[in-house]
């Protein structure tokens, strides 16, 4: 077993406990926290099974490799994202908007508010370097 693999299985086992515990917790907000983070560390299960599974089978593990680093399909997610940012985009504003009907305070608004011009903000950066690259 690799170092990488055991420390996600013990970050799994703490995370599965820090889950369970966050139940027994009497304050709300640390409950909150506990659960929130111990479901966090267990998220990388699927991916340590899927991991060994595709150990032993060579041939998929092959197959998933060519697909995964086609140009076709590098093309496809990469468009997937950009309509996916759009959308998350219009989102931001409508829970901009949904802040301010239900009355949260005004730094909470303006902080939802604020990510707008850093999404723009990214694009702008990203555009740059992607143009100097080419």
């Amino acid at each position: 077993m690799t170092r990488k693999s055991s420390f996600n299985i013990v970050m799994a086992i703490l995370g599965f406990c820090l889950f369970i515990a966050g139940f027994f917790v009497k304050d709300k907000k640390l409950s909150g926290i506990m659960i929130g983070i111990g479901a966090g560390a267990t998220s990388n299960i699927s991916g340590m099974i899927n991991k060994m599974y595709l150990q032993k089978h060579p041939e998929l593990q092959k197959q998933n490799n060519i697909e995964l680093n086609d140009e076709r399909n590098i093309m496809i997610r990469n468009q997937a994202k950009a309509k996916a940012a759009d959308i998350m985009q219009w989102i931001i504003v409508a829970v901009t908007y949904i802040t301010i009907i239900i009355s949260t305070p005004l730094w909470f608004s303006l902080l939802v508010a604020m990510l707008v011009p850093v999404y723009y903000l990214i694009i702008a950066i990203y555009s740059s370097k992607y143009r100097k690259e080419l």
